[in-house]
C-alpha cells in the first residue's frame, strides 16, 4: 500500500483501497489512514518496522466509539508518531483522532489543577476516570518536543475549528486574554481546558464555575484551578453537584469551616471526603465516626489526624473493614489498639494487625495463627523480631517461607537454611532477589546445579541490588536475553557492566538500559543519539528526569543565604511545569559551578 519513490512515501492503489472500503473488506477511512502514515514516515517520525504497530493502534482508535479511545493505552514513545498522524487524517465524519489529539496535549497543563483524586486536564480523563485514574496526572510531556514544526502548522490549519481552539487552550504560555475569548466556545472539550489553564483569570473561572449552562465537568476543573480564590470556593461549595463540592473539599485554598460545613452533607461521598480533611476539628471527627455509613467511618479510621479515642470507639464497629482501618491510624498507642484487635475474628483484620504491629507478643502470637494469610502478613512485615521470623522460616506452607525469604529484615542464618529449600523454587529464587542476602551465600546460589539452577537463580541475581560487582560482572557474560535485561534494571550494576550492555545490538535492552536512571550520564547521553529512535526517546526522558531531580536536590540542600533560589525554583514548577521553562539548561549548569565557586570563595577567605 505504501512504497517509496523520489525520497518520499506514497499511498499506491487508492482505488482498490476505496473498493474495499466500500464492500466492507476494510475500514471506511483506511485510506485517510494510509495517507496519515504516509506524511508521518516523510516527517521522520516513524520507522518502517514500526507501520504495524502505529497501524494497528490508528485502526483501533478510529474503529471504536470514543468510550474505546479512552480505553486506548498508548507507550510513550509511540505518542508522537499516533499524535502526528492524526493530525494528518481530513477525514470529519470521525471525532476519534481529533478528541484523542486534545487530550494528549492536555498533559501540559496539569500543573494547573488540584489532583485531589480527580483525574488530570482534558475532557477525556474526567468523562471516563475509571480507565484514566492512574495517567490522568503525571502524563510524560517529553514527546510534545519530539514534534516537528509541520505537526504544529497542520493543528493551526486544521479543518476542526473546536481542535484549533484546544489546541490553543493547551498551550501553556496562552495569556488571560486569549483564554477569555476561548471561554465563549461551546465545546466541552475547550471549555475544559480554559478552566484548567493556569493563566485563566478570576473573573473566567467565576464565570465558568457559577453559570447554570457550564456542565458539571467544566464545574469540576474550575473547582480543581489552583488560582481559585477562598471566597469563590465559598460559593462553589454550594453547589448542586456532588463532584464539584468534592473538588472544594480537596481544594488546599478551601478554609476549614467550609468543609465542616459539608459534613452535614446527603451525599456519603462528601461526606467521606471531609472525614479524611486533614485540619477538620475532633468534635467533627466524633460526629462523622458516628455516620451510619461504613465508607465514612473508615474515611475517619484512616485521617492520621483522628483522635485516640474516636479510633478506640471505631475498633469495636460490627463491620470488620472498619475495624481494620483503625490499625493504620497513628492518633492512639499501637499496643493499645493491637491487643484489641489481635484475637478479631475477621481474618482480614488480624492479617492488618500481622503486617503493621510493631509489637513482639502480638507477632509472636500472629505467627502460630492458624490462617496462612495471616503467617504470610506478619512474614511480610518489614519489623518483624528476628525469632518471630526464624519460627516462619520452618513454616509448612510455601507462602509463608516465601515472604520470609523475601523480608530483608530476616536474619542471615535463617535465609542460609531457605536457600536449601528442596520443596519450593520459589523460596529459593526469592532469597536470590534478597538484597540482604550476604555475598558468598548468592555466589553459592550461581554456582549451585539444581533443577532450577540456570535462567531463575541468575535472573533473581542479576535484578538484585545487593549482588556483589563481581556476580554482576559474570552475569554479564550470559547471552540469555531475561538475565540481560534484569542486569539492565539493576540500579547497583557497575558502570563497566552498563557500557557492555549499551553496546549490544539488541534496541529492546538498550531501551530498557536507557529507563535505568541510576545509568551513567555518559552511557544515557550516547543512548540519546541512538540510531533507534525508542531508545532515543528513553533516554532523553531519563536524562531529563533526573536533571529536573539534581535541580530540587540542589535547592533543597542550598543554604538560608539561597533561599531566594528555592523561591525561583518554587515558581518556576508552577508556571513551567517538569521542564522549568526555557531557564533549566542555565540552572543546571549554574548547579555544576555552583561547589566550585564556593570552595574557590574558602581558599581565598583562609
Amino acid at each position: 500500500m505504501l512504497v517509496r519513490r523520489d525520497g518520499a512515501w506514497s499511498v499506491e492503489n487508492e482505488a482498490e483501497i476505496q473498493m474495499l472500503g466500500a464492500f466492507g473488506r476494510s475500514s471506511a477511512g483506511a485510506l485517510d489512514q494510509f495517507r496519515a502514515l504516509a506524511e508521518t514516515m516523510n516527517a521522520g517520525l516513524l520507522d518502517v518496522h514500526e507501520l504495524r504497530s502505529i497501524n494497528g493502534r490508528l485502526s483501533r482508535l478510529m474503529a471504536e466509539p470514543i468510550k474505546g479511545v479512552a480505553r486506548e493505552w498508548l507507550h510513550q514513545a509511540t505518542m508522537a508518531q499516533v499524535a502526528f498522524a492524526c493530525v494528518c487524517m481530513s477525514d470529519s465524519s470521525n471525532d476519534n483522532a481529533p478528541q484523542w489529539v486534545a487530550w494528549a496535549l492536555s498533559a501540559r497543563l496539569e500543573d494547573g489543577l488540584v489532583e485531589g483524586g480527580f483525574a488530570g486536564p482534558g475532557w477525556l480523563t474526567l468523562r471516563f476516570p475509571h480507565r484514566h485514574a492512574y495517567r490522568g496526572f503525571r502524563r510524560d510531556t517529553c514527546w510534545i518536543a519530539q514534534l516537528p514544526e509541520q505537526f504544529w502548522a497542520r493543528l493551526r490549519t486544521h479543518h476542526e475549528q473546536w481542535l484549533r481552539d484546544a489546541a490553543a487552550a493547551s498551550d501553556p504560555r496562552c495569556g488571560s486574554a486569549a483564554l477569555r475569548a476561548l471561554a465563549r466556545s461551546d465545546n466541552e472539550v475547550v471549555l475544559d481546558l480554559v478552566a484548567s489553564h493556569p493563566n485563566t483569570s478570576h473573573a473566567v473561572l467565576r464565570r465558568l464555575a457559577l453559570n447554570e449552562r457550564s456542565s458539571e465537568a467544566v464545574r469540576v476543573r474550575a473547582a480543581q484551578n489552583r488560582r481559585v480564590s477562598q471566597r469563590l470556593l465559598r460559593r462553589i461549595a454550594l453547589d448542586s453537584s456532588a463532584a464539584v463540592r468534592i473538588a472544594v473539599i480537596t481544594h488546599p485554598s478551601t478554609s476549614a469551616p467550609v468543609v465542616e460545613a459539608l459534613a452535614d452533607d446527603d451525599e456519603s461521598m462528601v461526606r467521606a471526603r471531609v472525614a479524611r480533611y486533614g485540619r477538620l476539628s475532633p468534635r467533627v471527627m466524633r460526629r462523622l465516626a458516628r455516620d451510619f455509613d461504613e465508607g465514612v467511618r473508615i474515611a475517619v479510621a484512616t485521617n492520621p489526624r483522628t483522635p485516640g479515642y474516636v479510633l478506640h470507639a471505631l475498633s469495636q464497629d460490627r463491620i470488620a473493614a472498619v475495624r481494620r482501618a483503625t490499625v493504620h491510624g497513628v492518633g492512639t498507642p499501637d499496643g493499645y489498639l493491637i491487643s484489641k484487635l489481635e484475637d478479631d475474628r475477621a481474618v482480614t483484620v488480624r492479617e492488618a494487625v500481622g503486617y503493621w504491629s510493631t509489637h513482639h507478643h502480638v507477632l509472636h502470637s500472629l505467627a502460630r495463627d492458624s490462617r496462612a494469610s495471616v503467617r504470610d502478613a506478619v512474614a511480610r512485615n518489614p519489623r518483624a523480631p528476628r525469632d518471630v521470623l526464624d519460627l516462619l522460616a520452618t513454616d509448612d506452607c510455601d507462602r509463608v517461607r516465601y515472604a520470609v525469604a523475601f523480608n530483608e529484615s530476616t536474619p542471615q542464618e535463617s535465609l542460609r537454611a531457605l536457600a536449601a529449600d528442596d520443596d519450593s523454587h520459589w523460596v529459593r529464587r526469592s532469597v536470590a532477589a534478597n538484597a540482604a542476602a550476604p555475598a558468598d551465600l548468592l555466589v553459592k546460589l550461581f554456582e549451585s546445579r539444581g533443577s532450577d539452577t540456570g535462567d531463575w537463580i541468575k535472573y533473581s541475581i542479576a535484578g538484585n541490588p545487593g549482588a556483589p560487582s563481581e556476580l554482576l560482572r559474570a552475569l554479564a557474560a550470559d547471552d540469555t536475553c531475561g538475565i540481560r535485561g534484569a542486569l539492565a534494571d539493576n540500579t547497583s550494576a557497575p558502570a563497566d557492566v552498563i557500557e557492555k550492555l549499551a553496546r549490544t545490538d539488541d534496541c529492546w535492552l538498550r531501551e530498557r538500559l536507557a529507563h535505568n536512571r541510576a545509568a551513567p550520564c555518559t552511557v544515557l547521553a550516547a543512548l540519546a543519539g541512538d540510531p533507534d529512535r525508542r531508545v532515543r526517546v528513553a533516554a532523553a526522558r531519563t536524562l531529563h528526569n533526573r536533571r529536573h531531580d539534581q535541580l530540587r536536590e540542589f535547592f533543597d540542600a542550598a543554604d538560608n543565604r539561597t533561599g531566594w533560589l528555592r523561591a525561583c525554583l518554587r515558581a518556576a514548577s508552577k508556571t513551567c511545569g517538569r521542564a522549568l521553562g526555557v531557564c533549566e539548561d542555565a540552572w543546571y549548569d549554574f548547579i555544576q559551578i555552583w561547589p566550585q565557586r564556593r570552595r574557590t570563595r574558602r581558599t581565598l577567605r583562609s
